[in-house]
């Protein structure tokens, strides 16, 4: 088992996370902050599997990681909601919150977008958040 921040990760885990990387170039797996803020969907458990997508391109709906500056700028995944107010950025909420972040989401602090899947460190349970056909991997789906 390898050590990812203070949770060991699963021999199942390592290697679905490893499968989902290796299916296309620039995706990477990362942390996030344990805030519980996108719960039920995602807690601290979770690595997410993370695309570069260009900052100009996302969409209300994208579930994006970026380094949030009130939890000591520690990665968050939290979803786009809409353009900042003075259309410089993105405003994100985690799907727990209340109400919008704290801070815009700006091209600075924008690491990637997660467009394919979230891998429980423990359990390896694969969380899907795009088409199926993302997750096959030569007929078999990573779900199974």
């Amino acid at each position: 088992m390898t050590k990812t921040n203070t949770v060991l990760m699963s021999a199942s885990a390592l290697e679905k996370m490893d499968t989902l990387i290796s299916m296309k170039p620039g995706r990477s797996a990362k942390d996030v902050a344990p805030t519980g803020s996108m719960q039920p969907l995602l807690d601290e458990n979770y690595i997410v599997i993370v695309e570069p997508r260009p900052f100009e391109n996302l969409m209300r709906g994208d579930i994006v990681l970026f380094r949030g500056d009130w939890v000591n700028g520690l990665p968050v995944a939290h979803r786009v909601v809409g353009r900042s107010p003075l259309g410089r950025g993105w405003q994100t909420k985690g799907d727990h919150c209340r109400g919008v972040d704290p801070q815009c989401l700006t091209q600075d602090k924008y690491k990637g977008c997660v467009v394919v899947a979230a891998v429980h460190k423990i359990t390896g349970q694969v969380k899907q958040f795009t088409a199926a056909d993302d997750l096959s991997v030569e007929g078999k789906t990573m779900l199974q």
